[in-house]
């Protein structure tokens, strides 16, 4: 999965546990015309933390993600982390109107 945008924030390196794990969460809003533009907060991890060296706020990227989810005490949670960063955010673009479908 993959999500691009204008990084609008990152975060200072946390370590976290008992491996004092390095994790840096930064945050993507989607480049749009809308009123509302959509966010996500991202997480990288351990020696992946690394991805983000050279991307200031304001930068536009493409991050590559994976998501989980994991269950604690009943309740379950989502993670998404990067495992790959690129420059440049690559827009998608929608298929034209007279397009022939197969069906």
């Amino acid at each position: 999965m993959q999500y691009s945008g204008k990084v609008t924030y990152i975060g200072p390196v946390e370590e976290i546990g008992e491996n004092k794990t390095p994790k840096i969460t930064f945050v993507l809003t989607e480049i749009t015309d809308r009123e509302y533009p959509g966010s996500i907060a991202i997480d990288i991890w351990g020696d992946k933390t690394g991805l983000i060296d050279g991307v200031s706020e304001g930068d536009e990227i493409t991050a590559f993600l994976n998501s989980r989810s994991r269950e604690y005490n009943g309740r379950y949670y989502n993670s998404i982390s990067a495992w790959r960063i690129e420059k440049g955010a690559t827009t998608t673009t929608k298929p034209e109107e007279d397009e022939d479908l197969p069906f």
